[in-house]
């Protein structure tokens, strides 16, 4: 009652069929016991400090972000690639022009279907990691006060649609997702409007979804 089986490639689906129904057929049926999560955010900010031996340091800033079948999450998408991607991204631009290195820096967002996160990130040294949070805060912030621009936005959605196109590049790679978007009660085909949902994304939707998350 909780499982999807997906098949993709060059095959005969009479034969598939038989060969799944002879493999799993015999599994017994029964209501899963599916446990939900639920987290209220947080009423101010919270830190964590962990001393590792290593030389670099690493600062990381987490905020609460859309689940997978909220709407705010396409604004969100676009908001972690103006963010973060690659040397584009508003974070590598700061931190390279602020500390005059490269270190490794990103966004990351995660739409889980209980709680999503975005998380910032910069590989750094402990001299830095004040001037760091500085560069983090300050780019939460200007996208809570300011509207992006014109080449940000297309940037963005352009860098989105492509890497998503990229990683669906081999059948096993569509079958995960099919499946996954199946059990989560999306819909098999629901990559297909993967780029209609992101080109629906306005400079208004990134502000507001900043102000609403991004606090």
């Amino acid at each position: 009652d909780n499982a999807v089986l997906a098949v993709f490639g060059d095959f005969d689906p009479v034969s598939v069929t038989r060969e799944i129904r002879k493999k799993f057929s015999g599994l017994s049926k029964g209501k899963p016991l599916l446990k939900e999560f639920q987290e209220s955010p947080p009423q101010k900010t919270r830190e964590k400090i962990v001393a590792m031996d290593k030389e670099q340091a690493v600062v990381m800033m987490g905020f609460q972000a859309p689940v997978l079948k909220d709407g705010d999450r396409w604004a969100m998408e676009v908001i972690d690639a103006v963010l973060g991607s690659g040397l584009s991204g508003r974070l590598f631009v700061k931190v390279r022009d602020e500390l005059g290195k490269a270190y490794t820096v990103g966004s990351d967002y995660t739409p889980g279907m209980d709680a999503g996160i975005l998380s910032l990130f910069v590989l750094t040294t402990e001299d830095k990691i004040d001037t760091v949070k500085g560069i983090l805060t300050r780019q939460a912030q200007a996208l809570v006060a300011e509207d992006v621009t014109d080449e940000e936005i297309n940037s963005a959605k352009a860098y989105l649609k492509g890497t998503f196109k990229m990683g669906l590049d081999t059948p096993a790679a569509l079958a995960s997702l099919t499946a996954l978007n199946e059990l989560y009660g999306l819909g098999y085909n629901f990559h297909k409007d993967f780029d209609a949902r992101i080109n629906a994304v306005t400079k208004k939707d990134i502000r507001r979804v900043a102000r609403k998350y991004l606090d």
